[in-house]
């Protein structure tokens, strides 16, 4: 009988261990995309809306995806031309994480984003959605941001 005891605790300590190993595993990368997310974000209020394109676009993977209802983008250079129109139509945006969930290398956004019309002058607030996906770098592979359109025009409407 105490041979079995030791196998089967044994056994045990081996399965424990699994799951410990495997959640320190999982917070590790919740921890690193977290970071990912975070250092997405700060690269858009500070080098994008200070015109550092280039600093900006290396938070993007070569051949990226950016889907939203203001276009839609693949490859850097697609994308880089979509934040070159949305410059040329707002200033001084600033994106603030509400919330995020995380799950593997995925991350759901939730955003809270404030902008000035160019055109208008009118301060625009912009709740949004973007789910991202990063690669083994932290480049971002997938940006779907989903946002209200009719929200946004009817704070430009006159």
């Amino acid at each position: 009988m105490n041979k079995y005891f030791k196998l089967i605790r044994g056994i045990l300590i081996i399965n424990i261990a699994v799951v410990v190993t495997t959640a320190n595993a999982q917070d590790t990368e919740r921890s690193q995309v977290n970071h990912w997310v975070t250092a997405f974000f700060h690269s858009f209020n500070e080098d994008l809306m200070r015109g550092d394109m280039d600093a900006w676009m290396e938070n993007w993977a070569q051949q990226a995806e950016r889907i939203t209802p203001m276009g839609n983008a693949k490859g850097k250079t697609q994308i880089r031309q979509l934040y070159i129109s949305l410059n040329q139509r707002y200033e001084a945006m600033v994106q603030e994480i509400t919330g995020t969930i995380i799950e593997g290398r995925n991350a759901s956004v939730e955003l809270r984003t404030v902008g000035i019309h160019k055109d208008t002058g009118i301060k625009v607030s912009m709740p949004n959605v973007a789910v991202l996906a990063f690669n083994e770098q932290g480049k971002v592979i997938s940006a779907h941001v989903y946002l209200d359109m009719k929200n946004i025009e009817k704070q430009l409407a006159p």
